[in-house]
């Protein structure tokens, strides 16, 4: 067998970038441009989602439902970081290998994305707590009117705009809530950043600490879109 090295075995860096926003609130494409620019956030799945995060410990450790994340009224905080301990030693032993096996350096900043996070930010703020937040709030509307058309993972196809407006609502005050709580927190509008998507992408990563490097900023001026403004 193997022999592990000390960076495979090792623990994560203790400051990573949380990205937070509903979902269809542009999480996606904000972490792909998060990873182009040298954060590594582990796209082991589609939308630039980590499975480490997402399936592993949201979907199966914490919601313990794939239907979970859809229901309201959303996870209370006391059922939420009942899950503390549970997440923080299934991590301890898994999340640098398998950074290391999906590319990472084993020093470089790192993050993840998972609109569910919304709802476990508190554990991971005693998990991290000095993590930096990244939240993307986009118009609620919209939000509703994009996912009653979408099938989603656990609960297929829900056409209820209400419904989903609701959850929208719990999501951001969820972020919002923890997040102004914490030392290191920014909040930008999805709107914004379609409009003028370099400028944002600047105070982005004024906010990180890190240069926006040409290549990403071509990127920006050549792949972000209006169209989806006002779609309801």
């Amino acid at each position: 067998m193997e022999r592990m090295t000390e960076k495979q075995t090792g623990a994560l860096r203790e400051d990573p970038v949380i990205l937070l926003g509903m979902h269809h609130s542009g999480t996606s494409i904000l972490a792909r441009v998060l990873h182009m620019n040298g954060i590594f956030m582990h796209p082991t799945m589609h939308h630039y989602e980590s499975k480490l995060f997402t399936r592993q410990v949201n979907d199966r450790l914490i919601f313990e439902d794939e239907s979970r994340w859809a229901q309201l009224p959303i996870m209370s905080v006391d059922e939420v970081m009942q899950k503390y301990d549970v997440v923080k030693s299934y991590l301890s032993g898994r999340a640098m290998k398998k950074f290391i096996a999906a590319g990472y350096d084993g020093r470089s900043r790192w993050g993840f994305k998972d609109p569910r996070t919304c709802v476990t930010l508190p554990l991971f703020l005693k998990l991290y707590p000095r993590a930096q937040l990244l939240h993307i709030v986009r118009n609620a509307d919209d939000v509703a009117a994009s996912l009653a058309e979408n099938v989603k993972q656990g609960v297929g196809q829900i056409h209820d705009r209400a419904h989903w407006k609701a959850l929208h609502a719990a999501y951001v005050q969820r972020a919002r809530e923890f997040g102004r709580q914490h030392s290191d927190y920014l909040e930008i509008r999805y709107e914004d950043f379609c409009l003028r998507p370099v400028e944002i992408m600047q105070q982005v990563f004024a906010f990180l600490r890190e240069p926006l490097q040409n290549a990403t900023k071509a990127f920006l001026q050549e792949n972000i879109y209006t169209h989806r403004i006002n779609i309801a």
